[in-house]
């Protein structure tokens, strides 16, 4: 693998979703009359400190720009990690064909895998070849973690 997975803050998945974030930006109301700049440094906001939580951005806009925004901007504004996350999706499904990634377990094989800080030992229940992810269930823990073929032991990590 010569390139990371994509992730909500990578250059390439914000470009993608420039215009639809300038355009949530433009129905909030504490933007109504900012100028080109005023959007830049939102965006840049966004960008670089952005957390999925629309009151905490509705936050850092007021005190960045100096607008005031109602509670309907901050309902709006957590649309933006929705945006993110689509053209994230998008970004990852053309970063697993590009770097021709393939599965190479099948439903039933064991595997280890990386989970945060832990190692975890577990049984394919799920492929995700689209996603380059596996479900996994492992003893012991709640729900099916996702393994990302990256992070599987033996696999080659990047």
């Amino acid at each position: 693998m010569t390139k990371l997975r994509p992730t909500l803050r990578d250059p390439e998945v914000l470009a993608r979703a420039k215009s639809e974030l300038t355009d949530l930006l433009r129905s909030c109301e504490c933007m109504g009359g900012a100028g080109d700049d005023d959007f830049r440094k939102a965006l840049d906001i966004i960008a670089t400190d952005y957390d999925r939580d629309g009151y905490r951005l509705a936050r850092r806009l007021e005190e960045t720009l100096y607008c005031i925004p109602c509670f309907a901007d901050a309902e709006a504004l957590e649309g933006a990690h929705f945006i993110l996350e689509k053209h994230r999706a998008i970004a990852e499904r053309e970063w697993v064909k590009n770097e021709n990634l393939v599965i190479p377990y099948k439903i039933g094989d064991e595997i280890t895998f990386g989970w945060g800080e832990k190692r975890l030992t577990g049984i394919v229940k799920v492929l995700h070849p689209e996603r380059a992810e596996l479900s996994v269930e492992v003893k012991g823990e709640t729900g099916m973690p996702i393994a990302r073929l990256e992070n599987i032991k033996g696999q080659i990590n990047v």
